[in-house]
């Protein structure tokens, strides 16, 4: 493989690194135990006329805003295709809300060392 010479020193790429360094998502701190836990939260779309089953219509919902806030920690993430955020933390208590779903409060979740946690946020469709 051939490398190619684009002019860019050592000094450069360290102060393009340093610039860097505050870009992407935050890294969190790690919990007494060092260890870093995961919080799965799945935004689901849920009311509307009844199946003809007669249950309740449930769908997952993409791109929405799902905020993450504890001691030393306020995150902000987006849904994917499957209606899950997923955030990284150390143990801890946290509340979760979802701007996207209008005024419905928020949920407390608890991380801790003993695994990944997972929480459901309901949007109700009048």
């Amino acid at each position: 493989m051939r490398s190619l010479d684009l002019g860019v020193t050592r000094g450069t790429l360290a102060a393009l690194t340093l610039i860097c360094a505050g870009c992407g998502t935050p890294v969190p701190a790690r919990s007494q135990n060092g260890k870093i836990e995961t919080l799965k939260v799945a935004v689901i779309e849920a009311g509307g006329p009844a199946l003809p089953s007669g249950g309740t219509p449930k769908q997952p919902v993409a791109n929405a805003e799902v905020k993450v806030t504890g001691a030393n920690t306020n995150l902000s993430s987006r849904t994917g295709k499957t209606g899950v955020a997923t955030f990284h933390l150390p143990s801890g208590a946290y509340l979760i809300s979802s701007p996207t779903c209008g005024s419905t409060g928020t949920k407390k979740a608890i991380i801790t060392a003993a695994g990944s946690t997972s929480l459901t946020w309901w949007c109700p469709i009048a």
